[in-house]
């Protein structure tokens, strides 16, 4: 019975009876003939030769167990299989040399289809000519290809969408060929197909028509058509594409993966993700579907935005690729001019690379030592005087990788920093109309004089430092000293102002003429004139400035008098007149409190507080508070006799104290202060008396 020595067990006859096999595990070659049922033995078993089915039905339904094949499967005439169901329900290909299932040896499918069909031999299945093999189950893949085709036929016709192990399939195992699977609306399905020795798993279905729909996915390499593109797309993936078939007008997201050893990945595009595409070969021409994209440069999926329709032939070729730059490139990319060390820029358009870079550059010409760049931005190292750089080449992922990237040659030239610039002294010359201007020389670049603002002016000589300017009496100059080299330059203002006596300021923009004692940071202002200093005064008394200029504020102290604030201007010629304001300072309320009824009083009597106001203007508003309410007393004069009302005792002893206080008092003019003090008001609870006691009658 043995595989290597061993000959033919048939089992045949007209009646149905169970196959026992207490005598071996594995057997060289089991036939089974005639007709009936022949039930499949409560154990697993290997058959290394050849497994024939010729006329009886061979139920493995009732104990579901495994068959191991190492040779051939085969199913002729009436001969059925009933493969049973559950776990350990599963077919196994496990041959040590190819192994074919299908076609001319009988096919698998309908009642006759495997349930989980596992394939465990590196050498490989092969689907028969003409055959199809059906799987109602899992389809395991551990070891070796099932080769398919168009007329050889591998279908899994359950609607599990983790049907296949291990998910896609791997490297070791996929189906080289077409696979059909059945998947239900909504959901979706990778499926585990490549091509020789390339896995091509990278493809995802998710259906979206009603009811079950069978979907064929072959996967092909290369692609030959790849340089066949029509824009925005600028890449095709040149190494794979996928031939997608159902049902014509049949609808479908395709998703579509890619890996570190894929020919076209985000770290090839200028944007990444975002460049990357589904395409569509439109006619012989690969066109862009609106796509998204998920992951990460290294691995991810790119997912037409939008349900795909399959035409009336039958099929669509899809595959990835990208728009915008798909070579990485490095660039001098400065915003403006580069000045001594301040460094060039480098812009990295394209893929995001692995670092390390290496970046070759000459500089007037001459090669210089490579930069190493380990992260960005990067801005590459210039020399105080100016140069011309240059980038000759551009590698990334050095060391583990070198790859040459692309350089942009655009040369871009440094220089040297020019002499800071110094204007000079501001000038305030009173009623003349011509000023000597004081600027630096320059050591490193050319000076020039220019005009900011003030109407008629002229420099006599722009390029000196020392030139004449002329301008109008009563106008005020900004001129500007910038030394410049190539495209650098630096700059200094200088004002040059030809006064007349100074006018005063015409009105105030900001004021408070009605003010509180103790009230902070009053603002005043007028409007600004550089040609002047602002001075400004209080003809009382406690007021502070604060600030400068045309705009201060003023602290007005509790004991503050009223005055006039004024201001004034000051210039070579003088000073100006005043502008004042009269300010009204008002006076702070000053209140306090006293009890004038009893202070001590029994639970629900009232009592009486006296308010006394002093200061400000009357009459008064008084917020009283007893501790847990306000009471608000409007429109009262001095003294004020304000009635409790009937005081309520709170336990638990047998006193309690009322504290009453005065948190605002404010004037009719709007000044508000504090209370000075508080009282206090004791209530005590009423005694209690005893039960009544009564004496019977004897």
């Amino acid at each position: 019975m043995d595989c290597a020595t061993g000959g033919t067990l048939e089992y045949g006859g007209n009646t149905s009876y169970n196959i026992v096999a207490d005598l071996y595990n594995s057997i060289r070659k089991l036939h089974f003939t005639g007709s009936g049922n022949r039930y499949m033995p409560n154990k697993d078993l290997t058959i290394c030769e050849q497994f024939i089915i010729n006329g009886p039905t061979v139920d493995n339904s009732i104990n579901n167990r495994k068959l191991t094949i190492k040779g051939t499967f085969e199913r002729y005439g009436t001969g059925a299989f009933k493969a049973g169901s559950g776990t350990n329900a599963i077919v196994e290909f496990a041959g040590t040399s190819a192994q074919s299932v299908g076609g001319s040896t009988g096919d698998f499918t309908g009642t006759n289809k495997f349930y989980h069909l596992k394939i465990n031999n590196s050498n490989g299945l092969s689907i028969g000519t003409g055959g199809t093999v059906e799987v109602a189950g899992n389809l395991y893949l551990t070891s070796g290809r099932i080769i398919t085709s168009a007329t050889n036929q591998l279908k899994i016709v359950n609607t599990a969408i983790n049907c296949v192990i291990p998910s896609g399939g791997s490297s070791a195992s996929y189906v080289d060929g077409p696979l059909t699977k059945r998947i239900l609306s909504g959901d979706n399905f990778k499926f585990p197909v490549g091509k020789g020795t390339v896995l091509g798993n990278k493809i995802t279905l998710s259906s979206t028509q009603p009811g079950t729909i069978d979907w064929t996915v072959e996967f092909f390499t290369p692609n030959s058509t790849y340089n066949s593109y029509a824009a925005p797309l600028t890449y095709v993936n040149s190494m794979e594409y996928w031939k997608v078939s159902a049902v014509a007008g049949s609808q479908a997201y395709v998703g579509l993966d890619w890996d570190p050893a894929s020919d076209l990945t985000p770290l090839m595009t200028q944007n990444g993700l975002s460049d990357m595409r589904v395409a569509y070969d439109n006619a012989g021409t690969w066109t862009e579907l609106s796509s998204t994209a998920s992951g990460t440069t290294s691995n991810g999926t790119v997912t037409t935005a939008s349900r795909v329709t399959i035409p009336g032939a039958g099929s669509m070729n899809y595959t990835t690729a990208c728009i915008n730059t798909t070579k990485p490139k490095a660039r001098l990319n400065p915003s403006g001019p580069v000045c001594g060390t301040a460094g060039i820029p480098v812009s990295f358009t394209g893929s995001v690379r692995p670092f390390n870079y290496i970046l070759n550059y000459t500089k007037d010409g001459v090669p210089q030592t490579p930069v190493t760049v380990t992260s960005e931005p990067y801005v590459l190292p210039t020399d105080a005087i100016g140069a011309t750089y240059q980038l000759t080449s551009f590698v990334y992922n050095d060391p583990a990788d070198p790859t040459t990237g692309v350089v942009d040659p655009t040369p871009v030239t440094t220089y040297t920093v020019p002499t800071t610039a110094n204007a000079g002294p501001d000038q305030s010359l009173c009623g003349a109309t011509s000023a000597t201007l004081a600027a630096n020389t320059p050591v490193v670049g050319t000076g020039l004089w220019s005009i900011a603002s003030g109407p008629g002016g002229t420099v006599v000589t722009p390029t000196v430092p020392n030139s004449q300017f002329n301008g109008i009496n009563g106008n005020t100059y900004h001129l500007v000293w910038s030394i410049s080299n190539g495209g650098c330059v630096s700059r200094d203002t200088v004002l040059i102002d030809f006064p007349l006596l100074p006018s005063p300021p015409t009105a105030f923009i900001v004021s408070d003429n009605s003010v509180c004692q103790g009230d902070l940071g009053v603002a005043y202002s007028v409007a600004n004139d550089p040609t002047v200093t602002f001075n400004w005064i209080y003809s009382g008394t406690g007021a502070t400035f604060n600030g400068s200029g045309n705009a201060v504020t003023v602290d007005y102290s509790v004991t503050a008098t009223s005055g006039n604030i004024g201001v004034y201007t000051t210039n070579g010629c003088g000073n100006s007149d005043t502008l004042e304001l009269a300010v009204t300072v008002h006076g702070l309320p000053n209140a306090s409190l006293a009890v004038s009824g009893s202070a001590t009083i029994c639970d629900g009597d009232p009592t009486t507080l006296t308010i006394t106001i002093s200061g400000g203007t009357s009459p008064y508003n008084v917020i009283l508070n007893d501790g847990t309410s306000n009471y608000n007393l409007n429109n009262i004069t001095s003294p004020y006799l304000y009635n409790t009302g009937a005081l309520n005792w709170v336990g638990p002893s047998s006193q309690h104290t009322i504290t009453y206080s005065i948190p605002t008092v404010s004037t009719s003019d709007g000044c508000v202060n504090t209370g000075s003090n508080t009282v206090n008001v004791n209530v005590y609870k009423l005694p209690d008396t005893g039960p009544t006691y009564h004496k019977p009658n004897k």
